[in-house]
Parts: C-alpha cells; sequence; structure tokens
C-alpha cells in the first residue's frame, strides 16, 4: 500500500534549496557556454544536414536552362519547339472524320481531354451542331459567341461538327490551357 509522504521544510531548508537551484541555473557549464553549443543536442535530435531557416528536405534547384554562347558567355536555351499538330482524320488515312458522329470526332480531336469536353458539350448544346442560345446567340456544339467566330475555320462551320470541334479545341487550349481546366472552370463558374 503506498503511503503519502509530506516534504516539510524549514525556512532554512527552503533557503538552501532555492540558493542551489539559483546556484545551478546561473554557473553554466563549458558544455553549454555559447548559445550554440546549447542548441546542439536539439539539432542533433532533428537530424543530420538541419540548418535554421532551411527545410529539412530542401528542393532541388530548378536545372540550368542557359547555354554557353560562342562568346563563352551564358544565355538561356530557347523554349522547345509546341508539339505537331495531328490532322484528324478517319482512320483509314484518308479524309478528315467528317462523316462521323460528333461525338466520335471530338474523341478523335481531344483525345484524353475527351470526358471532360464532353461535359461541357453535354451543358452547353446537347451535342447539337445546331443549337441557339435564344439569349445570347450563342451557336453550335461549343456555343461559340458569336458563332461567326468559328467560320476561320471552315466555311461549313454552320453544320459540321469536325469545324465546330476545331474551334473550340483552338478555343479551350488558348484560353484554358486544354479540355479538363475548361472543364474545371466551367464547374466553378457554371460556363466558360
Amino acid at each position: 500500500m503506498a503511503s503519502s509522504r509530506r516534504l516539510a521544510l524549514s525556512a532554512s531548508g527552503l533557503f538552501l534549496l532555492a540558493s542551489a537551484l539559483f546556484a545551478s541555473a546561473t554557473a553554466a557549464p563549458a558544455a553549454i557556454a555559447s548559445p550554440a553549443r546549447a542548441t546542439a543536442p536539439i539539432l542533433n535530435e532533428l537530424g543530420a544536414g538541419y540548418r535554421a531557416g532551411v527545410p529539412r528536405h530542401p528542393v532541388a534547384p530548378p536545372p540550368d536552362t542557359r547555354t554557353a554562347t560562342a562568346a563563352g558567355t551564358l544565355a538561356h536555351a530557347p523554349p522547345p519547339p509546341p508539339p505537331p499538330v495531328t490532322p484528324v482524320t478517319d482512320g483509314g488515312g484518308g479524309s478528315p472524320a467528317a462523316g462521323g458522329t460528333p461525338q466520335a470526332i471530338a474523341l478523335a480531336i481531344f483525345g484524353q481531354g475527351y470526358g471532360c469536353i464532353s461535359n461541357i458539350i453535354t451543358r452547353e448544346s446537347g451535342w447539337n451542331v445546331h443549337a441557339v442560345n435564344t439569349t445570347s446567340g450563342a451557336y453550335g456544339l461549343g456555343q461559340a459567341l458569336p458563332g461567326s467566330k468559328m467560320a476561320p475555320y471552315g466555311p461549313d462551320w454552320q453544320d459540321s461538327a469536325l469545324t465546330q470541334l476545331t474551334w473550340l479545341r483552338a478555343y479551350v487550349n488558348g484560353n484554358y490551357g486544354g479540355a479538363c481546366p475548361a472543364w474545371a472552370f466551367w464547374q466553378a463558374h457554371g460556363w466558360y
């Protein structure tokens, strides 16, 4: 059975205890005489390589994109060329896939971004090439406003899913960086 004990100190005993504590706190041993030495055990606990103000897992510096010039100086290399544009065909090496369904043409044009662009088109036009917004006048699969902005992509812009989707690819790539960022914007705003 544990018993509780009380520590009774006289006034002189309390004074001696306080004096001893004060003396040990003010007399710095040689091992911790400087702040750097005082923090060394803490730094060791944090792990090798730790430096104040530097993350434990530093981020690698960006690669050097400079190249040596003929004069021996460094200059930034030009950006890489854009990827080549692959024409959309019917799969047999023939004419562009103008005869397919709008969904098949969109799949050929957008590839991995098809799901995202499909979500937009479904909500904007219901896959109706001739869809017109009665309030704004927006036209076609992607609801171009005005619809005539698709004319540079083909004279058949009012009837051709291929022309409308080719315009739509340029539009979402130019304004959003691709079909999926455009879909993310659409989800956040209800329009794109």
